[in-house]
């Protein structure tokens, strides 16, 4: 099956900072990766097709991104995420 890869950022979504190690992962996969420092993650490999990202970090809630990733390309998911409360 082909794959592509996705990247993205996950950030702050009252301040629009940077989440450091935050994990990304796909639903129903394997897959998954934390951001870096920039709050920036590239999750090679992922089957080509629909995909639903899921990013989670102690002290915000949970967030998900729905994604199309092309065969042999790069989709784009940036999440925000809110500080628990």
């Amino acid at each position: 099956r082909e794959t592509g890869r996705i990247t993205g950022t996950v950030t702050d979504a009252a301040s629009g900072a940077p989440i450091e190690a935050a994990q990304v992962r796909v639903e129903g996969s394997t897959l998954g990766t934390t951001t870096n420092a920039q709050g920036r993650f590239t999750l090679p490999a992922v089957p080509a097709g629909a995909a639903t990202l899921t990013v989670r970090r102690i002290g915000y809630g949970g967030g998900t991104r729905a994604v199309t990733v092309p065969a042999g390309g790069t989709a784009t998911a940036d999440v925000a995420l809110a500080q628990a409360t």
